[in-house]
Protein backbone atom coordinates (compact mmCIF):
# COMPACT_ATOMS: atom_id res chain seq x y z
CA UNK A 1 0.00 0.00 0.00
CA UNK A 2 2.48 2.33 1.20
CA UNK A 3 4.42 1.80 -2.44
CA UNK A 4 1.44 2.55 -4.38
CA UNK A 5 0.69 5.59 -2.55
CA UNK A 6 4.55 6.79 -3.12
CA UNK A 7 3.85 5.89 -6.84
CA UNK A 8 0.59 7.78 -6.77
CA UNK A 9 2.08 10.79 -5.21
CA UNK A 10 5.16 10.96 -8.09
CA UNK A 11 3.19 10.65 -11.02
CA UNK A 12 0.99 13.66 -9.56
CA UNK A 13 3.90 15.97 -9.45
CA UNK A 14 6.16 14.62 -12.38
CA UNK A 15 5.41 17.58 -15.37
CA UNK A 16 6.22 15.91 -18.86
CA UNK A 17 8.85 17.24 -20.61
CA UNK A 18 8.54 17.91 -24.55
CA UNK A 19 11.24 19.67 -26.81
CA UNK A 20 10.00 22.51 -28.74
CA UNK A 21 11.23 21.39 -32.62
CA UNK A 22 12.09 24.33 -35.02
CA UNK A 23 11.92 23.51 -38.24
CA UNK A 24 15.23 24.58 -40.43
CA UNK A 25 14.34 24.52 -43.47
CA UNK A 26 11.40 22.61 -45.00
CA UNK A 27 12.26 22.59 -48.64
CA UNK A 28 15.44 20.81 -49.18
CA UNK A 29 14.12 17.93 -50.24
CA UNK A 30 10.78 16.75 -51.65
CA UNK A 31 9.42 14.45 -48.63
CA UNK A 32 11.78 15.46 -45.67
CA UNK A 33 12.12 17.69 -43.23
CA UNK A 34 14.68 18.55 -40.66
CA UNK A 35 14.29 20.27 -37.00
CA UNK A 36 16.10 21.48 -33.96
CA UNK A 37 15.58 22.04 -30.54
CA UNK A 38 16.96 25.22 -29.44
CA UNK A 39 16.38 23.90 -25.20
CA UNK A 40 19.68 21.34 -26.48
CA UNK A 41 22.38 24.02 -27.91
CA UNK A 42 25.32 23.35 -25.70
CA UNK A 43 28.34 26.30 -25.87
CA UNK A 44 31.80 25.46 -25.33
CA UNK A 45 34.52 28.34 -26.69
CA UNK A 46 34.05 28.51 -29.79
CA UNK A 47 32.10 24.96 -30.43
CA UNK A 48 28.24 24.47 -30.61
CA UNK A 49 26.18 21.24 -30.27
CA UNK A 50 22.65 20.86 -30.61
CA UNK A 51 20.22 17.99 -31.59
CA UNK A 52 18.75 18.05 -35.15
CA UNK A 53 15.50 15.65 -36.01
CA UNK A 54 16.02 14.54 -39.40
CA UNK A 55 11.99 13.27 -40.66
CA UNK A 56 11.63 11.36 -43.97
CA UNK A 57 8.42 10.84 -45.61
CA UNK A 58 9.39 7.33 -46.82
CA UNK A 59 11.30 4.29 -44.78
CA UNK A 60 14.72 4.64 -44.76
CA UNK A 61 17.76 2.15 -45.63
CA UNK A 62 17.87 1.72 -41.90
CA UNK A 63 14.14 1.33 -41.98
CA UNK A 64 13.59 4.24 -39.78
CA UNK A 65 11.09 7.37 -41.05
CA UNK A 66 13.04 9.91 -38.73
CA UNK A 67 16.63 10.02 -36.66
CA UNK A 68 17.40 12.31 -34.56
CA UNK A 69 21.61 13.45 -34.33
CA UNK A 70 23.92 15.48 -32.30
CA UNK A 71 25.87 17.68 -34.24
CA UNK A 72 28.92 20.06 -33.54
CA UNK A 73 29.73 23.23 -34.92
CA UNK A 74 32.73 24.74 -35.02
CA UNK A 75 32.12 28.63 -34.96
CA UNK A 76 35.61 29.99 -35.76
CA UNK A 77 36.13 28.04 -38.54
CA UNK A 78 32.39 27.89 -39.58
CA UNK A 79 32.51 23.75 -40.06
CA UNK A 80 29.75 21.34 -39.05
Amino acid sequence: MKKCLSLIFLLMIVTPVQARWVVINSAAKQGEAHYFDPQTLQKNDQFRKIWILSSYDEKQKGGYHAIKSLYEFDCSHGKA
